[in-house]
């Protein structure tokens, strides 16, 4: 879960993305935005994926939000896990309003 409170505009963020693949040669993860590769979509480099990590059979990734905005608030962000299995989806979920944390929040559903 990534903390957001409304003051963090403009600011850094990450949001960590961990799964595991049945498959540890073949399994592949990264980052969507609104359907798109976060390159294409963010070609100035605003927001990007650090590189997996594999230990065994789990897979990190990290989504970079290097100037967080409104805009990335209203972006469709998922983390995509593929090995041959199938495909997993995890996407996030920004709460705007979340009293008991103290601010925003996101969470990967």
């Amino acid at each position: 879960m990534a903390q957001l409170s409304p003051g963090q505009q403009g600011q850094k963020l990450h949001v960590p993305c961990q799964g595991y693949t049945i498959f540890p040669e073949s399994g592949i993860m990264y980052w969507l935005a609104n359907s798109t590769f976060v390159d294409k979509l963010y070609p100035d480099g605003s927001v990007e994926e650090a590189a997996t990590v594999e230990k065994d059979r789990e897979l990190t990734r990290e989504l970079f939000f290097h100037s967080f905005t409104e805009q990335d608030f209203h972006t469709k962000f998922e983390c995509i896990i593929l090995d041959p299995s199938g495909v997993v989806r995890k996407a996030i979920k920004w709460d705007h309003q979340d009293p008991k944390m103290g601010g925003n929040r996101a969470l990967l559903d």
